[in-house]
């Protein structure tokens, strides 16, 4: 379904630019694979405007991308390895962040790097942190921060640990 969603993006409406917008494009690495094979196959430009998982983005994934994609979006959601692991939970080891973030500036593809402040346990210190790392980034890779702050759901278990922490 995918390819020929592509397929008829390009071929019936004439797009030259495509806007993916899922926020679990790269999770199925199967997925993702189909997904840039067929997006080179067409030569279009191309976004994902929400932020990717960088331990998920290879280097051949990136070489596909340069010259197509405007800029590559990835979430670290923290600077600080305790917040993503036992906070987020996300299990991601944030050298991948800094290490995509190089791969990709090395091809000529600008980086933007999600993070979000203000979680449940999160110190002024962790805080700090994290956003030294997006400046330490950006000073060094021109990586462009993206600073969000948390906001709980109802419902959500970040709201449980909101409104314990009250």
């Amino acid at each position: 379904h995918l390819r020929q969603m592509i397929d008829t993006l390009v071929s019936r409406f004439g797009a030259t630019r495509i806007e993916i917008m899922d926020e679990m494009v790269n999770v199925d690495a199967d997925h993702f694979d189909v997904l840039v094979e067929r997006l080179a196959h067409h030569d279009v430009a191309y976004d994902f405007p929400n932020g990717m998982r960088a331990d998920r983005v290879k280097p051949h994934h990136l070489k596909a991308m340069a010259g197509h994609i405007t800029t590559l979006s990835v979430s670290a959601e923290s600077g600080v390895q305790r917040i993503v692991d036992s906070v987020v939970d996300k299990r991601l080891d944030l050298s991948t962040i800094e290490e995509t973030v190089k791969e990709a500036t090395a091809l000529g593809i600008p980086t933007l790097v999600h993070f979000i402040i203000g979680m449940p346990g999160e110190t002024k210190a962790d805080i700090n942190e994290t956003l030294d790392y997006a400046v330490r980034l950006n000073d060094e890779y021109g990586a462009w921060p993206a600073v969000q702050f948390a906001t709980p759901l109802p419902g959500t278990r970040l709201a449980g640990d909101t409104q314990a922490a009250v």
